[in-house]
């Protein structure tokens, strides 16, 4: 086991989405990104060396422990419109092998997509203000290999936002930046 350079530490967060297909079974998809820590994003309690000695043993850190911000939580309400029964779920990333076991358990056997989100402001057709942007942003979205895995392909959220938001969302939309494919978690 190696310890990741300290530029490399982490929370993966894991969205499971359900549906159920044309056969009546329940189908499982995975939308999975990596936010990095920084001076702002990091764990809610500071953590010793010897509480991470402990949450390595345990594998256990309360799901409240974790970082969240107004980036994590529009993500979450976008796609929760679609899927209000997702389950999220966040995994510390410090050691090489915790990279292992996200591929292991939500990534190898899958199929890749991408899930876009589309935020475009809500405006009158008689707007006459500032500049405003649409945005788009693309997660990476892994599918359970079965006949009906195509059930989620082309998964796409759109959401409008307030004019007022407009400098919120750019700032937001600036973070994305900065969020990392999973399929190169380690970087």
């Amino acid at each position: 086991m190696k310890l990741l350079p300290l530029e490399e530490h982490g929370i993966v967060k894991v969205i499971e989405l359900t549906k159920i297909g044309i056969k009546g079974n329940t189908i499982k998809a995975f939308i999975i990104y990596k936010r990095l820590f920084d001076s702002d994003y990091k764990m809610k309690d500071n953590l010793s060396i010897m509480d991470y000695k402990r949450l390595f043993k345990d594998k256990q850190i309360d799901e409240a422990g974790y970082p969240e911000d107004n980036l994590d939580r529009m993500l979450l309400d976008i796609i929760k419109e679609e899927y209000p029964d997702l389950k999220l779920t966040n995994h510390l990333i410090r050691y090489d092998e915790e990279i292992q076991i996200i591929k292991s358990n939500f990534i190898s056997g899958k199929t890749k997509n991408n899930c876009v989100i589309y935020l475009t402001p809500n405006i009158d057709i008689d707007y006459r203000g500032p500049q405003l942007n649409q945005y788009r942003i693309q997660l990476d979205l892994f599918i359970n290999n079965n006949d009906e895995h195509k059930e989620f392909f082309n998964e796409g959220y759109f959401h409008s936002y307030d004019v007022v938001d407009n400098e919120e969302i750019k700032v937001l939309y600036d973070k994305l930046l900065n969020i990392k494919s999973v399929i190169n978690i380690t970087k």
